[in-house]
């Protein structure tokens, strides 16, 4: 059975990696941020910090050294950001990409964010999505459609819980596909 290393990219993708230990993920959890130092963790459950910078121009090399990664081939990575931002959009763009063109087991999911978080961070997220899209391996989870869902009588609080719940489930289904029983990853 291959490892599966679940990499979430920026704040977003710090919280949904929380949520799906808690939710009992079977997954080697790393972020990758620019904030966060690489010596601390104090989220309260086993998490690989890497910082951004030097992740940049992404090579085969440095990367799988830095998220502790042996052979490409023999495992499975699920990549997590929030798209809009900087960070985040680039980086998914850049993993998706490269580990497209290198025949490697993915998953890249992307969170589109709120209409209140500002049309020009809405409208750079929906152009990286529209990118991302010629990929078999990405999916992307619009925030907006669960507040459509409930015509608006929800609040912020329970829709990013919706969310967020509906973004654990689709790793968790893609992580059960990691048993040995199973052939099919897409």
């Amino acid at each position: 059975m291959e490892t599966i290393y679940l990499i979430g990219i920026g704040k977003v993708g710090r919280t949904i990696l929380q949520k799906a230990y808690e939710s009992k993920v079977n997954a080697k959890f790393v972020v990758i941020s620019r904030t966060l130092k690489e010596e601390s963790n104090d989220f309260g459950f086993p998490l690989k910090i890497i910082n951004i910078d030097p992740l940049l121009n992404i090579g085969t090399t440095s990367f799988l050294n830095k998220i502790g990664s042996n052979n490409l081939l023999k495992e499975k990575y699920i990549f997590l950001a929030g798209l809009g931002g900087r960070s985040g959009s680039e980086l998914l763009e850049s993993l998706t990409v490269y580990f497209n063109s290198i025949g490697t087991k993915y998953f890249s999911i992307g969170i589109c964010p709120f209409k209140f978080e500002g049309k020009n961070r809405r409208k750079k997220a929906i152009s990286y999505i529209h990118n991302l899209q010629i990929f078999p391996n990405f999916k992307y989870f619009d925030n907006n459609l669960i507040i459509e869902k409930y015509d608006g009588k929800i609040n912020l609080a329970k829709a990013f819980e919706i969310n967020d719940k509906e973004i654990v489930q689709f790793i968790s289904n893609i992580a059960e596909q990691n048993r040995p029983n199973n052939i099919s990853y897409n």
